[in-house]
């Protein structure tokens, strides 16, 4: 699709077998450009997803799986807002596409899932899952904007700052589900528990 400030979106996904020995799998693309209504502010996001699904047995499936996911904007210093006057009001004849941000900041953002998926059948009523995922993202940023530190009647003149920033982020997780039905006292009940864990 394509919106009104030049931005699009374009998606694909294949899916299907892949052998008769029960192996298939599925990858998902997606491309996207983003347009906006304020001065110099843009970006681009892409996102991968493949997984692979193979069957041991009647009872038993395991599936490995990927996604990628990149965020690139370009000059969000608009993000932090456009400074008021010390009432609260807007500054007269500013029209709203203004960018108050410097040209030259950005974020980039990269993710990582991978998880692995262990499915078993025990019987028509009885089944477990266990997912083991590893994740990672990092995010670095360049920000440059105006601010006032106090009311406009204390600090008339705005300041302008700029940062460097990076966020990294790991977690390793595993969670394990037993669900199944039984009967007891001639009514059928439903039970499920498990355990999960993480570190991060």
């Amino acid at each position: 699709g394509v919106d009104t400030w030049g931005g699009w979106r374009g998606v694909a996904d294949i899916s299907g077998p892949i052998s008769q020995g029960g192996l298939g799998g599925r990858i998902v693309a997606v491309i996207e450009k983003r347009g906006s209504y304020i001065d110099y502010v843009s970006g681009k996001h892409a996102v991968l997803y493949g997984v692979l699904e193979q069957r041991l047995g009647e009872d038993t499936t395991v599936a490995t799986g990927l996604t990628f996911d990149k965020i690139f904007d370009y000059s969000p210093g608009s993000h932090y807002g456009f400074p008021t006057q010390a009432h609260g009001d807007l500054y007269p004849d500013i029209p709203r596409s203004r960018n108050w941000g410097a040209t030259w900041s950005d974020l980039e953002e990269t993710g990582y899932n991978v998880f692995l998926r262990l499915q078993h059948r025990f019987s028509e009523r009885w089944s477990v899952q266990a997912l083991l995922t590893y994740e990672n993202f990092v995010t670095q940023s360049l920000q440059g904007s105006p601010y006032r530190e106090r009311t406009e009647a204390e600090w008339p003149t705005l300041i302008f700052g700029s940062q460097r920033e990076r966020w990294d982020s790991d977690n390793l997780s595993l969670d394990i589900a037993v669900q199944g039905e039984f009967t007891l006292l001639g009514r059928d009940h439903q039970l499920m528990f498990g355990f999960n864990g993480s570190n991060r």
